[in-house]
């Protein structure tokens, strides 16, 4: 018997929700309950044992006329207060309803300073579970489950204040669409077209599956709310099973599943809470639109209003995440010296014509760069052996390889199936197919710009308060031998010379912050493969820790988008999308190992060195080295046909860098990139000695 039925039966109006503060709460159930058996029969509902609900469903307007009505008599400390309604809290509203639950305590999780309390009630043989901070919390979250699963509300906006949802895009819980497009909390950025896509659902006559889908260029909702409580709130009774738990003690990695409708989903991290927190966070992207993350990652203080959407759909990020720390522990399994890593990068290719099409390109691991004493005369060596840049050589290395099947194909006669380049209109030079496009996906915020002032995960809720700080935006050099990057000082020589170096001057590295504003401009391929192909741009970057749109967005492109000028077509500023991941590492607070890892899918072999040296153990050069670079630029060179009309008569009379400076479109870029950085006042490019590239083969 539904409760319109009930209150049919009993000839009273039907139900609604009032909303009302707890004080009232009580007055009333007492004045119902005297209103109840003032007539002096039992209602058919007394014998089916539903007398409870019957009276906490009765509801008379002149009965709640006699309470709010103050007597000429009556103490003003005993009038009822006048004002807006407040609204019942859950468990109250459930109380009423149907008094005599008992909630339980079922577990306590998390660490003794942020526990996460799992609360029970049981109502008609069937149990809902709520999650907090707190027994109390916990226990509130329960009522809500509860309420979800029977109370038809008439009024959606009473109940979306009772249920603490807000008012906007409430709906009936009891709908079809009620959880396909359950939103809350839309971003800064999006309020724009959120409140556009309200008014046109408000004049809309429209069913209800046209309405499912979100409008284009609308980005995803975002709640701050504790996914693991939303996901359950929505999905009551979902369970979660451990699958497996790797590394050291104190630094242990767990993944967890959640299965939600036939689907798996799968998160990481550092503590069970935060693995249960990344599944619940995927399930939520997938199945219901929403993203579970805090306010810092709210593209804010930013220029981006006429910009199309930076974000990737948080599935695929996910799913981008997935591969690299997956293939990385493929790689590791059973070698706990390569397996201990600070920083994990990778990039993974992707196919418009096929989602499922998406390949692993590179792995690589490392924090630390050449010691000055080791730079090569000979190219023999890698100076960055952060993770990122060596992942990015990797992905040279790969175009290298994609060029030789090219190659191939031409020689053969082959169709131009299996390759990822495609000729240019005049045949001149190769560029990569439309449908393919590349993701870096880096653990934690690279060094530099985009990390040194992203908030840590516990303090990630809070907005920056300086966001015209004049520290912002300036370029950074990594520390020999150490972490971390220091801003350029003003004024300072972005020259390098070898003798300084040989005789003690510390050797400046730029970040990667810095390193990947450069690659949204000149491209990933680098200036030797600029002679076969068009610039390559990174389609998104993801991150798996501190993460802050605002900052990451100003480091990889909005802090030069006014000052650069004369980029040659096709060269251009590129704005990739951006996310985290939902599985988030935590701080490591050990130190990082003098090795760098890397792997790619040519060559199949991992490979280890010696970050202070840029070369392997025993002093073998790595195959990503600029000396083996140019050897596979040689081989290419009489076989491929080239942009800039290089011949190969002219390869025996240029050095390494003259080969770079005849790539005359992509020194130009690099140059106006130069010049934008100073014309902002952000600071000098700090170049490596000339000498260092003064080699031939």
């Amino acid at each position: 018997m539904d409760l319109d039925e009930i209150t049919a039966l009993e000839g009273l109006p039907p139900y609604t929700l009032e909303d009302e503060s707890e004080e009232g709460s009580v007055g009333d159930s007492s004045h119902q309950n005297g209103h109840g058996s003032s007539n002096g029969s039992k209602s058919p509902l007394m014998s089916n044992g539903n007398a409870e609900l019957a009276s906490g469903l009765k509801r008379s307007a002149a009965n709640d006329s006699e309470v709010d009505a103050a007597q000429p008599g009556e103490p003003a400390a005993k009038r009822r207060k006048t004002g807006p309604p407040q609204p019942k809290n859950p468990i109250s509203t459930l109380n009423e309803l149907r008094p005599g639950l008992v909630y339980s305590t079922l577990s306590m999780e998390g660490p003794s300073h942020a526990p996460v309390f799992t609360v029970s009630v049981e109502l008609d043989g069937k149990v809902y579970k709520g999650f907090g901070r707190s027994k109390k919390l916990a226990k509130h979250s329960a009522a809500e489950a509860t309420l979800r699963s029977f109370l038809q509300f008439r009024n959606a906006s009473d109940a979306a204040q009772a249920l603490g949802l807000g008012s906007a895009n409430v709906q009936d819980f009891t709908s079809d669409e009620a959880e396909s497009n359950f939103a809350s909390n839309v971003t800064a950025a999006e309020s724009a077209s959120a409140s556009k896509t309200k008014t046109e659902k408000g004049n809309s006559s429209t069913p209800s599956t046209a309405r499912s889908s979100p409008p284009p260029n609308v980005g995803p909702s975002q709640t701050t709310k504790n996914p693991i409580m939303l996901l359950n709130e929505l999905r009551q009774g979902v369970e979660y099973q451990l699958k497996r738990e790797s590394g050291e003690p104190h630094a242990k990695t767990f993944a967890f599943q959640v299965t939600v409708d036939e689907q798996v989903f799968e998160g990481t991290g550092n503590s069970k809470k935060l693995a249960k927190a990344a599944a619940a966070r995927q399930a939520l992207s997938k199945l219901y639109g929403v993203i579970a993350s805090s306010s810092s990652s709210v593209l804010h203080h930013m220029p981006i209003a006429t910009m199309p959407d930076l974000h990737l759909p948080q599935t695929v990020a996910d799913k981008i995440a997935k591969l690299v720390c997956d293939k990385f522990l493929e790689l590791s399994a059973g070698n706990p010296t390569v397996a201990k890593r600070k920083v994990l990068a990778g990039i993974i290719r992707t196919n418009d014509d096929d989602a499922e099409d998406m390949q692993v390109i590179s792995v690589s691991t490392g924090t630390k760069c050449i010691n000055g004493e080791h730079l090569s005369l000979k190219g023999q060596c890698i100076n960055d052996c952060h993770a990122e840049i060596v992942s990015r050589r990797c992905l040279v290395y790969y175009l290298y390889c994609q060029l030789e099947k090219y190659k191939n194909m031409m020689k053969e006669g082959t169709p131009n199936v299996d390759s990822i380049f495609e000729p240019l209109e005049n045949n001149k030079g190769v560029r990569v197919k439309s449908k393919y496009h590349f993701h870096l996906y880096i653990n934690t915020a690279p060094c530099g710009d985009a990390r040194i002032f992203a908030p840590h995960e516990e303090e990630a809720d809070q907005r920056d308060r300086h966001p015209n700080r004049q520290s912002r935006g300036l370029l950074r050099t990594k520390i020999e031998s150490g972490e971390g990057t220091i801003p350029i000082k003003a004024g300072a020589d972005n020259m390098q010379t070898w003798d300084g170096v040989l005789q003690g001057e510390r050797l400046r590295t730029m970040s990667c912050s810095d390193k990947i504003a450069r690659w949204n401009i000149v491209g990933l391929q680098g200036a030797l493969l600029s002679h076969f192909m068009e610039p390559l741009y990174l389609e998104s970057v993801v991150l798996g820790s501190l993460f802050s749109a605002s900052h990451m967005y100003r480091a990889v492109c909005g802090r030069i988008e006014q000052t650069v000028q004369g980029l040659p077509p096709p060269f251009k500023l590129n704005q990739p999308k951006m996310n985290q991941g939902s599985s988030t590492e935590s701080r490591q607070p050990q130190k990082a190992p003098t090795i760098a890892v890397n792997w790619d899918c040519e060559d199949d072999q991992l490979e280890v060195l010696n970050a202070m040296t840029g070369k392997q153990e025993g002093d073998s050069i790595s195959r990503l080295c600029k000396r083996k670079l140019l050897s596979k630029f040689v081989d290419l060179l009489p076989h491929v046909p080239t942009i800039t009309d290089l011949s190969t008569k002219e390869l025996k009379n240029l050095s390494y860098g003259d080969l770079k400076s005849r790539s005359t479109n992509y020194e130009l870029s690099k140059k106006s990139m130069v010049t934008a950085f100073s014309r902002a006042g952000l600071g000098q490019w700090i170049t490596k000695p000339i000498e260092e590239d003064s080699f031939y083969l």
